[in-house]
């Protein structure tokens, strides 16, 4: 059967739902092809366990961080359902950089605690620490498949279709677009 939409995404994984319901919330003509199923344990957004902070040491990326938890929160009200666990983060040791973690977190202007080792040890006394440690309670575990599945239901409710098991074998240019 041959089918045609204005944007065809190959991939049904976190980026593929992602554009997915975007692109059918604005309007748009979409098509979803999945060679698997969502969120199958063959891509890389199976599972419930993805890291979600904003622990960079450029401000930029800590911005988008910033501006991508909006996104996640409208598709938690949307979908109903908790997607990012609140769980913080903490970064020490002199490859994280703790310091430097926490400037870009100021001027982003996220919430964050710069602490001494000992300070760290005494608040959870479990851990041993040989630097300073950043806390940022902002930070958490995304459940991906979940989001996964939550995205691709807004977009087929938006007008996307969505297409398992159809393993894309090539993209080419045609004069009408791509094929």
């Amino acid at each position: 059967t041959r089918e045609s939409a204005t944007y065809a995404i190959i991939g049904a994984g976190l980026a593929g739902a992602a554009a997915a319901w975007r692109l059918a919330q604005s309007g748009a003509e979409v098509i979803v092809l999945e060679r698997d199923v969502p969120a199958s344990h063959l891509g890389s957004s199976h599972g419930s366990a993805r890291i979600f902070r904003y622990a960079y040491p450029d401000p930029f990326y800590v911005d988008l961080v910033a501006r991508a938890r909006r996104g996640w929160d409208e598709l938690e009200a949307a979908s109903g359902q908790r997607l990012i666990t609140p769980s913080g983060s903490l970064d020490s040791g002199v490859v994280r950089r703790p310091r430097e973690l926490a400037a870009a977190l100021e001027q982003v202007g996220i919430e964050h605690e710069l602490l001494t080792d000992a300070e760290a040890a005494a608040r959870w006394s479990q851990l041993r620490f040989d630097s300073e440690v950043l806390w940022h309670p902002g930070a958490g575990v995304i459940d991906a498949e979940s989001s996964v599945l939550a995205m691709l239901e807004l977009a087929r409710a938006a007008g996307a279709r969505v297409r398992t098991g159809w393993e894309a074998a090539s993209v080419r240019a045609a004069s009408s677009g791509y094929v």
